[in-house]
C-alpha cells in the first residue's frame, strides 16, 4: 500500500492519471496542428467522443474495481446472500 491506498486504486491512478495526461497531450497536438478544427460541427462530434470515451471507460473501470472488491464471493468464504 502506498499513499494509505489499496494496490487496485494506484493501477487505476496511474492507468488513467499518467494515460489522461498523454491523452491530454494528444488533444492539444490535434487541435494545434489544425488536425480538428472545432468550427467543423464533424470535428466537434469526434472530439466530443473521445472525450466521453475516455470518462466513460474510467467510470466503467473504477465501477468493476469497486464491484471486485466489494462483492463477496464463493472464494472468499462470505456467503452471498
Amino acid at each position: 500500500m502506498l499513499l494509505g491506498l489499496p494496490d487496485h486504486w494506484l493501477t487505476y491512478l496511474y492507468q488513467f492519471g499518467v494515460g489522461g495526461i498523454f491523452f491530454l497531450a494528444g488533444l492539444l497536438v490535434i487541435i494545434k496542428t489544425g488536425a480538428c478544427d472545432l468550427r467543423i460541427r464533424a470535428d466537434r462530434i469526434w472530439f466530443s467522443a473521445l472525450i466521453i470515451g475516455f470518462v466513460g471507460l474510467a467510470t466503467v473501470y473504477a465501477l468493476w474495481i469497486l464491484a471486485a472488491v466489494s462483492i463477496p464471493t464463493i472464494a472468499t468464504g462470505t456467503p452471498l446472500g
